[in-house]
């Protein structure tokens, strides 16, 4: 975490708020929209203790607000936000390999067999 903190320090400050609300229209809300429209697809008979008034279409009127938002934030922080999305993604997806590599390493140090 130090190092991506750090790494936002060489960024001017409007351009990493810009860069993080573009990430987080992506993640949060569009992410919000899609689920909900999964939910309520797969799986109608849910039982559901609010309602949501004019679904389908309020859904589609906030993915396109939402979708708005995140291109009038420019190509800079489209592209930024990408970027960024795509390290989460790579980090996510190396964690489980360091960490098995991080636990070889400490049961070999320990003496203990890799096979039990």
């Amino acid at each position: 975490m130090g190092a991506v903190t750090a790494a936002g320090t060489f960024f001017a400050l409007d351009d990493v708020i810009n860069m993080l609300t573009a990430v987080m229209v992506i993640v949060q809300a569009l992410g919000q929209v899609l689920a909900l429209t999964v939910l309520r697809r797969r799986q109608p008979g849910l039982r559901r203790p609010y309602r949501m008034w004019g679904y389908p279409a309020t859904s589609l009127v906030a993915a396109a607000g939402w979708i708005y938002v995140y291109f009038a934030s420019g190509e800079k922080m489209i592209l930024f936000s990408l970027l960024w999305l795509a390290l989460g993604l790579a980090a996510f997806l190396l964690w489980p390999a360091g960490r098995n590599l991080a636990l070889r390493a400490e049961r070999t140090a320990r003496g203990v067999p890799l096979t039990s």
